[in-house]
């Protein structure tokens, strides 16, 4: 899906003046797409992949959840907000919040588990 987004243009950074910049629109951005394909994708998978032996299947929820939602609150960070909404509550963007969200989730999965 990100792959999709960073060929078509959409959901690109916010502008930079760093050499991994990349050009949309004529301005130079970050190529947050590219930043959360990497971590999303093989970063993610790969961390889970290792895991699946050594946790159930709960815990492995809760480290997909945690780390699916730290990955992407770090990207919001140079990622350009949505133009409807923009910055929102403490200047973070509707993601960053979403992906708090997800975070304390995986904590409450988690501790689940160790109730038990």
């Amino acid at each position: 899906g990100r792959l999709g987004n960073f060929f078509n243009g959409e959901l690109f950074g916010r502008e930079t003046t760093l050499s991994i910049g990349m050009y949309f629109d004529g301005v130079l951005r970050h190529p947050s797409q590219l930043y959360q394909a990497l971590l999303e994708g093989p970063i993610l998978m790969t961390t889970i992949y290792i895991l699946r032996n050594k946790c159930n299947i709960q815990n492995l929820l809760g480290w997909f959840l945690g780390l699916y939602g730290l990955f992407r609150f770090l990207v919001e960070f140079v990622r350009e907000p949505d133009a409807q909404l923009g910055l929102l509550w403490l200047g973070l963007s509707m993601g960053q919040l979403l992906s708090i969200t997800m975070i304390f989730l995986a904590f409450y999965v988690n501790k689940i588990k160790f109730l038990r």
